[in-house]
């Protein structure tokens, strides 16, 4: 079930879209001009939508050189810059062995 409302264009062209564990998935449609909000902060992105298991959104390393973030692997941060000059830190998921280990 879609939770964007809003139809795809066709590209006139595919673009192979490469996984992590080295599968490849071909999107040839597009939905400009959406909206992708972390933590309360707007920005702009397009969508190519495709099936990935249980993930809703994918963000391109594009998208994000775009935007000049950074990525700290160890920490599992993306630091965002922001025109005010604030830095957006979007932080990745943690197992509960982590979270644990965080607390003693």
């Amino acid at each position: 079930m879609p939770l964007i409302n809003a139809k795809p264009n066709d590209l006139n062209f595919s673009y192979v879209i490469e996984m992590a564990n080295g599968e490849s998935e071909e999107a040839n449609k597009i939905i400009r001009g959406c909206t992708l909000v972390l933590e309360d902060v707007p920005f702009s992105i397009d969508w190519l939508p495709f099936e990935l298991g249980s993930f809703d959104v994918i963000v391109g390393m594009d998208w994000l050189s775009k935007l000049r973030a950074e990525i700290v692997c160890h920490e599992r941060i993306i630091r965002i810059p922001l025109p005010n000059g604030d830095v957006l830190e979007v932080h990745g998921e943690r197992s509960e062995e982590d979270l644990k280990h965080l607390e003693a």
